[in-house]
C-alpha cells in the first residue's frame, strides 16, 4: 500500500459521491450495486491504509523511546547510587508477549555422524523437561546434501522426531567447512519464524553435553531483558575482507591492547574489540532473534558469506563462527544485555573452562565422555544460580563480583575501566553475570 493507491482510493470515493447523487438520464442511472462496490473498495482501501500508519507510528514512537533512553545514558544521566551507577536489574525487553515456552534449542549435527546423536540421545536427550517448558531439535542443512545423505537425514527425522532441516548449506559444499557458521546464521532467524513466542532461542554444538533443566534454571532470572546475549564470554576483534579474526584474549584488558597494540595488522581494516559468547552454548533472547531474523543487515552479511564460499581464501570459516556472530552484533546498532555465564561450562581442551558446577560441557569426542560428563552433571547435587545485577558496560568494571577474567583472574581497576571504555560497540549495553549458587 503506497501513496498512488491512496490518492486512487480517494479519486473512486469522490467519483462515487458525485455519480450517485447526479447521475445524468441521458448516460443512464450508475447501477447501485456498481456504486456500493466502488464505496465499499474505497473506504476498505483507506482504512488499510490508515491501519498501516498507525501501526507504523506506533513502531517510530518505540523507535523514538529507544533513543532517547540511549541518549539519556550517553549524557550520563542521573542513576540509582550516583555518578557512579547502581546495580540494576536488566533493562526491560520488547517482548510484551507472555512466552509460551521458556527455549527453543538446536543442536547442530553433521548428517554423517548419526552415532553422535545416539549418544546425546541416551544423555541428556533422556532428561529433558516438558516440552512447554523446552523445545530441542538437531539441525542440518538443506543445501548440497547428497541423496542419500538427506535420504539417511529424513529417515531419522521419522523415526525420532527430533530432526529440523534448515535453509543452509551442509555436507556436500567442500565437505562441510562451511556449514556450522552457515547453519548458525541461519538457525536463530528459522527458530524464530518456526517457533514463535519463546522467551530464548539457543544453540549448542553436537560435541556439548547439555543439562537442559540447569540451563533453564540459569535462563530465568534473565527472562525479559533486553536484547540478551548469553554464554560463555570472550573477547576479540575481526577483519570482515578475510573473514578472519584477530587480537583475541580471555579478557577485555588484553582484547582492547591487542587491537591497539599490534593484535591486528595496521592498516588491515580490522573493527573491534568486541565481547562474543562461545560456540558450545549460544543463547539470545526472543527480541534479539527477531532482529537477526529482520534486519536486512543481517541478510547482506550471510549473502556475502554464502558467495565468499567460492573462494579458496577469503571466505567465512566455521572455525570462527562465534566471533563471526559475536562481530555482527557488535554491528547491530542496538542496546545488548550481555549475560556471563562465569564458572558454568567446562571444556576438555580450554582449561580455563573447567567449572565444577556446570550447565554444559564442551568438545566431547566418544561415547564414555559424554557418559562421564553426564554422571558428573547428575551428581551435582541441587544448586540455584546466582544472578549478579547488571551494569552499564562502561561501569561494570566498578562491580565486586566481576573480575574481567573469565577464568577467574582480577585485573587492575583502573586497566580494566579503560579497556571496558575502549570497546566502542557496547557504551550502550548492559552487562550481566550468572553463576551457579549453592542451595
Amino acid at each position: 500500500m503506497n501513496t498512488a493507491v491512496v490518492c486512487l482510493a480517494i479519486a473512486l470515493l469522490a467519483l462515487a459521491i458525485v455519480l450517485l447523487p447526479r447521475a445524468r438520464p441521458r448516460a443512464g442511472p450508475l447501477d447501485p450495486a456498481a456504486a456500493t462496490a466502488i464505496v465499499d473498495l474505497s473506504k476498505s482501501l483507506v482504512d488499510s491504509e490508515a491501519t498501516m500508519l498507525t501501526n507504523r507510528l506506533r513502531e517510530q514512537g518505540n523507535l523514538l523511546g529507544t533513543l532517547a533512553r540511549r541518549r539519556l545514558r550517553r549524557r550520563g544521566a542521573a542513576r540509582p547510587g550516583g555518578r557512579g551507577g547502581g546495580a540494576r536489574a536488566p533493562p526491560p525487553s520488547t517482548n510484551t508477549a507472555t512466552p509460551t515456552r521458556l527455549l527453543v534449542l538446536g543442536i547442530v549435527s553433521n548428517p554423517r555422524t548419526p552415532h553422535v546423536r545416539g549418544w546425546i540421545r541416551g544423555t541428556y536427550l533422556q532428561r529433558l523437561p516438558p516440552p512447554e517448558e523446552a523445545l530441542l531439535r538437531f539441525v542440518f542443512g538443506r543445501r548440497g546434501l547428497m541423496p542419500a545423505d538427506l535420504k539417511a537425514v529424513r529417515a531419522e527425522r521419522r523415526e525420532h522426531r527430533d530432526v529440523e532441516l534448515i535453509d543452509a548449506s551442509d555436507f556436500g559444499e567442500r565437505g562441510g567447512i562451511f556449514s556450522c557458521i552457515d547453519k548458525l546464521f541461519e538457525w536463530f532467524p528459522h527458530a524464530v519464524r518456526t517457533y514463535p513466542g519463546a522467551a530464548f532461542y539457543g544453540k549448542v554444538d553436537d560435541d556439548t553435553l547439555l543439562d537442559v533443566r540447569r540451563t533453564l534454571a540459569v535462563l530465568r532470572p534473565v527472562v525479559g531483558a533486553q536484547n540478551a546475549y548469553l554464554g560463555y564470554l570472550q573477547y576479540d576483534s575481526f577483519l570482515p575482507a578475510k573473514w578472519k579474526h584477530c587480537g583475541w584474549a580471555a579478557g577485555p584488558v588484553g582484547a582492547a591492547h591487542a587491537f591497539a597494540h599490534g593484535g591486528c595488522p595496521r592498516g588491515g581494516g580490522a573493527e573491534g574489540p568486541f565481547p562474543f559468547v562461545v560456540g558450545a552454548l549460544t543463547v539470545m533472547g526472543a527480541d534479539l532473534a527477531r532482529w537477526m531474523e529482520a534486519s536486512p543487515y543481517v541478510k547482506a552479511f550471510v549473502a556475502a558469506g554464502r558467495a565468499s564460499q567460492a573462494s579458496r581464501d577469503a571466505h567465512w570459516d566455521c572455525g570462527y563462527s562465534d566471533v563471526t556472530l559475536g562481530y555482527v552484533l557488535s554491528k547491530s546498532n542496538l542496546s545488548l544485555s550481555v549475560v556471563s555465564l562465569r564458572d558454568a561450562l567446562r571444556d576438555a581442551t580450554y582449561g580455563a573452562m573447567n567449572a565444577r558446577r556446570f550447565v554444559a560441557a564442551h568438545h566431547l569426542r566418544t561415547k564414555a565422555q559424554f557418559d562421564a560428563a553426564q554422571k558428573d552433571a547428575d551428581a551435582q547435587g541441587a544448586w540455584a544460580p546466582d544472578h549478579k545485577p547488571c551494569r552499564p558496560w562502561p561501569e561494570a568494571h566498578l562491580a565486586t563480583t566481576w573480575k574481567g577474567d573469565p577464568s577467574g583472574g582480577g585485573e587492575e581497576s583502573a586497566k580494566l575501566g579503560a579497556a571496558m571504555r575502549a570497546f566502542g560497540c557496547c557504551q550502550a549495553w548492559q552487562l550481566c553475570e550468572v553463576t551457579p549458587g549453592v542451595t
